[in-house]
């Protein structure tokens, strides 16, 4: 069973109805933070969830940190960053500002306040997260086939462009499907 959740309100969203969608890689406000508190109240599967995947997008991190604090305490389940979870669109709020796995972890310790969060933040594996994952650009005219969790260098794969959007979705769910966890969480986002 798989637990999708939309994460919450972002630093490009604060002025309603002005929004700034150029906010590279926007970070949840305290209201998103707010609404993560509750959502980790309310959700009733915390001791049965197996793993959490997160794209390797700031807000969605702390979504997932905030909103799941319990389960990611319990020290066998492992907090995966998968960029093919990342949010499609090529605007500055939706492309990450780590270019690679020894980026995130660089950032990590400044996305929360002490004492925030329920668990260790080096627990986070980012090792999926590798040069060219948040370029949406495509550099030539076909597709190449990828798969997401390599680090072969796929110009066209993280394109913002149907075709590699539906190819990374392919990916994405076949491989989910063939995942051995009984129940997973993904925070997904929408500018």
């Amino acid at each position: 069973m798989s637990h999708i959740i939309k994460r919450n309100l972002g630093s490009n969203k604060t002025n309603w109805p002005q929004r700034n969608y150029s906010i590279r890689d926007a970070v949840l406000t305290e209201k998103g933070k707010e609404q993560c508190r509750t959502l980790s109240s309310a959700f009733k599967y915390h001791e049965e969830i197996d793993i959490v995947f997160a794209s390797p997008l700031r807000r969605t991190i702390q979504t997932a940190s905030l909103s799941f604090g319990p389960v990611l305490a319990r020290k066998e389940v492992p907090f995966v960053l998968l960029p093919a979870l990342q949010e499609v669109s090529n605007i500055g709020c939706d492309v990450g500002i780590a270019d690679t796995a020894d980026d995130v972890h660089a950032f990590l310790p400044k996305l929360f306040a002490e004492g925030e969060l329920d668990f260790d933040i080096s627990k986070v594996d980012a090792s999926a997260v590798t040069a060219g994952w948040n370029s949406k650009v495509s550099r030539s005219p076909g597709l190449t086939s990828a798969c997401m969790l390599t680090n072969a260098s796929q110009e066209d794969y993280w394109a913002y462009e149907k075709r590699a959007i539906s190819k990374r979705a392919s990916d994405l769910r076949n491989w989910l499907y063939q995942r051995p966890e009984a129940q997973v969480k993904l925070p997904l986002v929408s500018s």
